[in-house]
């Protein structure tokens, strides 16, 4: 499993924990579940990767002399080339590409 793959696997369990918390704290007998000053934050939307964003980074990260790395990366996809990479994944492709180098 990848770097990236694995910190986006740790912080979705570290909400689903943060949820679960709150709901223990309500059946214990608390009259409210504890909240937080961000739940009135509003926070930016997610930005939505898509396959021209994958295509501009791979293509950056090749020409930077990383082809080797970017061959890897999709092969980690099971895909040949950037096409076959199924959707779902671009986003983690994407910040595993941003990652190639430093």
């Amino acid at each position: 499993m990848s770097k990236t793959k694995l910190l986006l696997n740790i912080k979705e369990d570290f909400e689903n924990l943060a949820a679960d918390f709150a709901e223990l704290a309500t059946v214990l007998g608390q009259t409210k579940a504890p909240t937080s000053d961000d739940d009135n934050l509003e926070y930016p939307p997610k930005p939505d990767i898509k396959l021209e964003d994958v295509r501009k980074e791979l293509a950056k990260k090749a020409n930077e002399g990383y082809s080797d790395e970017v061959r890897q990366l999709l092969k980690a996809y099971n895909a040949k080339k950037l096409s076959d990479v199924d959707p779902k994944d671009y986003e983690s492709l994407f910040l595993e590409a941003q990652g190639v180098g430093q």
